[in-house]
């Protein structure tokens, strides 16, 4: 578990670009113990680019949605049944060989 704290603006002018800064948790026997990243990081075994894109995604909606990679349904290079059971059938033209091994 990790926590999102917006940082405070200073009264100096400091040219920091940092917005927000984390601190991270572990629960041992329902109690949320303070540590480290690197401590953090190490125990769920997990890189510091997952833990901002899970921040970015819970800053945006309570729910983190499913993963859409590859889920798309408007590829124009899809080939058509008929022309894969052509491919099939002339595979199946080929003399089968029995293997050496």
């Amino acid at each position: 578990m990790y926590k999102d704290k917006r940082k405070k603006v200073a009264t100096t002018s400091s040219n920091s670009r940092r917005a927000l800064s984390r601190k991270y948790y572990i629960p041992i026997n329902f109690i949320e113990i303070k540590v480290c990243k690197v401590m953090f990081l190490n125990t769920i075994s997990v890189s510091e680019k997952i833990i901002s894109t899970v921040s970015k995604k819970l800053n945006r909606s309570p729910v983190i949605e499913h993963d859409m990679r590859g889920k798309y349904t408007n590829r124009p290079h899809v080939i058509s049944t008929t022309a894969i059971d052509c491919i099939k059938e002339r595979i199946a033209m080929f003399p089968t060989v029995e293997s050496h091994y």
